[in-house]
C-alpha cells in the first residue's frame, strides 16, 4: 500500500538476490515468485535495506518458497523482531504472518555475492562539509574513487586503508565538480595510486584555483601540492572500469561544469551538489546558475524512478523519491 520498491537482481548464472520484499497482497507475492520460476532463477539473498515492515511484509513467501532468511543490519534487530508491532502501531492490523527468523547480520564492509557478480558502493563522509566521498569496485577488484574531499589525516587514512586493506586497484578519480570540499584530498590519491582528477573542462578554472578558493571561501592557507587535471570529459563519454560503466551526465547549474555518473546496469547515480534528498545545490557560487540547474534537475528526472540517488552531502534518495517530493524535480 506504500508504494514500495521490491527489486529481484540476477546475473547470466542463474543466481540472484531479493532486495526488500515489501510484497503484500497475493497477487504481488505470486508476481515475484512466478517472475523468479519463469526465468529459472535460484535466490540466494533476501537482503534487507531497513527492518521497516513495508520492505518486508513478503519475507515469510520468500521463506516459504526458497527457503531464505532475511539478512540485514544488526542495528535493525529490534524492528526486524517487531514487525507485527509495527503492523498494529503503524498500520492498524493484525498479522498472523509466520515472519522468518533473522538469517545473517551484515558485518562492516562486508560484501554480497552472487554468481559472477559483485558491485559494492562504500561511502566516507569527510571534511568540514561532511562531504560525500564514493569508492565503488567490482568483482574484478578494479575501483575509481569519486569526490575525494577528505582534509583531514584520519580521513585519508581511512580511504587509503579500505582500498589496500580489501586489494583494490584504483583506475580512476572522478570528479563531479569543482568545489574544494570535493577535492581536498586529491593529492593523497595521486601520491598513493598515481591518480589524476578527471573532470569538466567548464569547472577548469576551479580545479586550478582550488588554493584560492581555500583562501576565499575556508580562510586558510594550503601548502598542498595538487595534482595536474589528468582528463577532460569529453560528451557522451563512458568511464570504464572492471565490468562496469558510467555513463557522464552533463548537469550544469551548481558548477559550470557540473556532471552526473550514472550505471544503468545498477540503477545509481552519483549526483554531486546537483540533486539532494528534498534539494538541490546552491546556485549562487562563481558558476552557478538556478536556470541550468533546473535543466539539469529535468534531465536527471528522465532516469527511471529506481534510480538510487547518491548525493555530495547528505543521505541517499531515488528519483522516484525526489520526482515526488523535491519541489524542484519534475518530469
Amino acid at each position: 500500500m506504500l508504494q514500495e520498491n521490491c527489486y529481484v537482481v540476477s546475473d547470466e548464472t542463474k543466481e540472484c538476490v531479493i532486495i526488500d520484499c515489501g510484497a503484500f497482497y497475493p497477487e504481488e507475492r505470486n508476481a515475484i515468485t512466478h517472475y523468479i520460476q519463469k526465468n529459472e532463477l535460484k535466490p540466494v539473498h533476501l537482503l534487507v535495506t531497513h527492518g521497516h515492515l513495508d520492505h518486508n511484509f513478503g519475507n515469510d513467501t520468500i521463506y516459504k518458497e526458497f527457503g531464505l532468511k532475511p539478512e540485514v543490519s544488526q542495528g535493525d534487530e529490534k524492528l526486524m523482531k517487531g514487525l507485527k508491532h509495527q503492523a498494529e502501531t503503524f498500520y492498524q492490523m493484525q498479522l498472523d504472518t509466520d515472519f522468518p527468523p533473522i538469517g545473517h547480520f551484515f558485518e562492516e564492509d562486508e560484501v554480497i555475492k552472487f554468481g559472477n557478480h559483485e558491485f559494492k558502493i562504500i561511502g566516507f563522509q569527510v571534511n568540514m562539509l561532511q562531504e560525500n566521498c564514493y569508492v565503488v569496485s567490482d568483482e574484478t577488484k578494479e575501483c575509481v574513487i569519486i569526490d575525494c574531499g577528505a582534509f583531514y589525516p584520519e580521513e585519508r587514512n581511512a580511504i587509503t586503508h579500505y582500498i589496500q586493506k580489501n586489494e583494490l586497484k584504483p583506475v580512476h578519480l572522478l570528479v563531479t565538480h569543482g568545489h574544494l570540499d570535493h577535492n581536498f584530498g586529491n593529492d593523497t590519491i595521486y601520491k598513493e595510486f598515481g591518480l589524476k582528477p578527471e573532470v569538466s573542462q567548464g569547472d577548469e578554472k576551479l580545479m586550478k584555483g582550488l588554493k584560492h578558493q581555500a583562501e576565499t571561501f575556508y580562510q586558510m592557507q594550503l601548502d598542498t601540492d595538487f595534482p595536474p587535471i589528468g582528463h577532460f570529459f569529453e560528451e557522451d563519454e563512458v568511464i570504464k572500469f572492471g565490468n562496469h560503466e558510467f555513463k557522464i551526465i552533463e548537469t550544469p547549474g551548481h558548477s559550470n561544469g557540473s556532471v552526473t555518473f550514472y550505471c544503468e546496469t545498477e540503477h545509481v547515480a552519483f549526483t554531486g551538489d546537483t540533486l539532494f534528498k528534498s534539494s538541490i545545490g546552491r546556485t549562487d557560487f562563481p558558476g552557478g546558475s538556478m536556470f541550468r540547474i533546473i535543466n539539469s534537475l529535468r534531465h536527471l528526472g528522465m532516469l527511471p524512478d529506481e534510480t538510487q540517488v547518491l548525493p555530495g552531502h547528505g543521505e541517499a534518495t531515488s528519483i522516484g523519491e525526489e520526482l515526488a517530493h523535491n519541489p524542484y524535480m519534475d518530469r
